[in-house]
């Protein structure tokens, strides 16, 4: 997609260069020139293709000529429609603080409910071998009478062949969290060099509802820095990562589940 409120171009062959490109602040006379450039020139009497790989970077030709005209924006497709599979996450983010001390927090809030899309691309398929330039994607489904509404709109890195695309597509209707911290108590304890050492154990109460027609799994995620431990929980705790913490939760059609886990943070 194109947007400018001053350049215009008519009937004009258009090439992009998708990815991180540095560029001088400065250009010297006689010295390099914009990269875009060069590899606009160098290709002038060459075949026109659709993508090629040209330095670390990929070249897109648009096909045909494209007029654009300031303050419009012209949308131009770059790939013919291709199928792939998906799969669909619900995401709770955590009220643990990433740094610092843990604090006593007895009012219940209320926590959105984060849905992405992983978009899968094995190697070898029309979609997965398709190097994808970084922008905005928008996510479309068809309603009852088959008319597209958008429901979703999220930004997108490059990305190479063979690599899934996750797009953030906003928070969920039909399904809400609460959160609530149940339990807090405080230690603190001198350290042999000097100085003292404060830990924090905390249990914490997540309710969640789906008003949908469908089983859901959504996953309750804890994501600290530092030191720290999940004691005991509900539901199996994944440790994705040394600050990454995972409960995933199965909540039932028309239906409520409870998560309870208990935390030890040290500062």
């Amino acid at each position: 997609m194109i947007s400018s409120a001053s350049f215009r171009a008519e009937d004009a062959e258009v090439q992009l260069l998708a990815g991180s490109v540095s560029q001088a602040v400065q250009a010297m006379d006689g010295g390099a020139r914009p990269m875009a450039m060069a590899a606009r020139e160098a290709n002038a009497f060459e075949a026109k293709v659709s993508e090629q790989k040209v330095g670390e970077f990929h070249l897109y030709s648009l096909p045909g000529r494209t007029t654009i005209l300031p303050g419009r924006i012209t949308t131009v497709a770059l790939f013919d429609p291709a199928s792939a599979r998906y799969e669909r996450h619900y995401v709770v983010r955590g009220q643990i603080p990433y740094w610092g001390g843990l604090y006593q927090s007895g009012d219940e809030q209320e926590a959105p409910v984060e849905v992405s899309y992983v978009l899968q691309r094995p190697r070898k398929t029309e979609f997965g071998d398709r190097p994808i330039p970084g922008g905005v994607a928008r996510l479309f489904q068809a309603d009852s009478s088959g008319r597209l509404q958008l429901v979703g709109e999220s930004a997108l890195d490059h990305t190479p062949a063979g690599e899934d695309l996750r797009l953030y597509a906003g928070n969920a209707f039909d399904l809400t969290a609460k959160r609530v911290q149940t339990t807090f108590a405080t230690r603190r304890d001198s350290l042999p060099g000097g100085g003292w050492q404060t830990s924090a154990t905390a249990d914490y109460r997540v309710t969640l509802k789906n008003a949908s027609d469908s089983a859901v799994s959504i996953d309750v995620e804890e994501r600290r820095g530092g030191e720290w431990t999940v004691l005991s929980s509900s539901v199996p705790a994944q440790k994705v990562s040394s600050t990454l913490t995972r409960f995933r939760v199965a909540v039932p059609a028309r239906g409520s589940a409870t998560l309870r886990y208990r935390v030890k943070v040290i500062w």
